[in-house]
């Protein structure tokens, strides 16, 4: 017997905007802005589960039942704004885009208030969720001018924050053969974004260059067994959470001019609760029981800015922080029948 609900949303999204501005004569002067803004949402819920199944069993083989999440969204994002003037005057130039990628679902897969659920086989209860947010952001900005200006902008905000539970409650769970019970709960959701900047002025002008990329990954990612009885006769119980979160915002950023200013900023976190636990009244047959969170997570910032000119000045400011809860447990209160089996949290 399989329960499985999976949902692969997909959002590709390409947005662009392009300004020229010419100006001839004399005396003139052109301006020249180009804008382009992205905001792209998958916010699902992804659920698998037996409920009140009082009589529910195999004669060959298992009883699985998985709820999967693999939403990606692949955003591009690019403003170009160029301006001249040939002739006694000024040409300003400035190209800004925003992206903002959301991701937020809840992945579920459970049985619940079940008297009699006996598999053949081994029995599983998983819920995995591998989201991806990835964006790519350019912003250039050109003037040439007796007097010129130019200035890009780029501003970016990624955030996943899925939250993925697998659990068995109120039920009587039974695995025959050499099948084990695993209930698991596994996140591996992969944020990226890739941000490039540029402004370039040509004559007596500044160039100036500004970039701002966040991005986080938050989220609860259990695994749970309560008020159950389960039996695996011979073999093992295994409850398990497992997170391994990506974050890797990248910026390059390049300003020139006979004044050149350019600043990057970029915020990457990873936050959230990977836990695993056992509780109620729960009575377990089995040679062993495994209870385990494992949190492997990883932040790779990387920015990158360079100014040119006769008078140039840079910044950069780049922090990465991980502060997540990763527990194994057995609820307070809780009252536990194991038997002969050996209990490793």
């Amino acid at each position: 017997i399989s329960v499985n609900a999976q949902d692969n949303s997909h959002i590709v999204a390409d947005t662009a905007a392009a300004s020229v501005a010419l100006s001839f004569g004399a005396v003139g002067a052109s301006v020249s802005v180009g804008v382009s803004i992205a905001e792209n949402e998958i916010d699902n819920t992804v659920e698998a589960g037996i409920r009140h199944a009082n009589d529910l069993s195999t004669t060959v083989g298992g009883i699985s039942v998985t709820a999967e999440e693999t939403a990606t969204i692949d955003s591009l994002t690019a403003a170009a704004s160029a301006a001249a003037t040939f002739s006694i005057g000024v040409a300003a130039a400035a190209a800004v885009t925003t992206a903002s990628n959301t991701l937020t679902s809840d992945v579920n897969a459970w049985i619940e208030d079940s008297e009699d659920v006996s598999s053949a086989g081994g029995l599983l209860v998983s819920a995995d969720d591998t989201s991806t947010v990835s964006a790519e952001i350019v912003s250039v900005a050109l003037s040439a001018g007796l007097i010129s200006l130019a200035t890009g902008v780029s501003l970016v905000d990624n955030t996943i924050g899925n939250n993925v539970s697998a659990g068995i409650t109120g039920s009587d769970v039974m695995a025959g053969g050499t099948g084990d019970i695993n209930v698991r709960a596994y996140s591996n959701p992969t944020n990226t974004s890739q941000s490039t900047i540029g402004a370039v002025s040509f004559g007596l002008g500044v160039a100036a260059a500004g970039g701002s990329s966040t991005t986080l990954i938050d989220g609860t990612t259990e695994a749970y067994v309560n008020d159950a009885t389960l039996t695996a006769r011979g073999d093992r119980v295994i409850i398990s959470a497992t997170s391994t979160g990506t974050a890797s915002p990248t910026i390059r950023g390049l300003s020139g001019g006979l004044v050149a200013v350019a600043a990057m900023s970029s915020d990457s976190s990873i936050e959230g609760i990977t836990q695993s636990h056992i509780g109620g009244t729960t009575t377990v047959t089995a040679n062993r029981i495994d209870v385990s969170a494992t949190d492997t997570n990883t932040v790779k910032p990387d920015t990158l800015v360079v100014g040119v000119g006769a008078i140039s000045g840079v910044g950069a400011k780049s922090s990465a922080s991980i502060s997540t809860t990763t527990e194994a447990f057995v609820d307070t209160n809780s009252h536990l029948t194991l038997g002969t089996a050996i209990l490793d949290i």
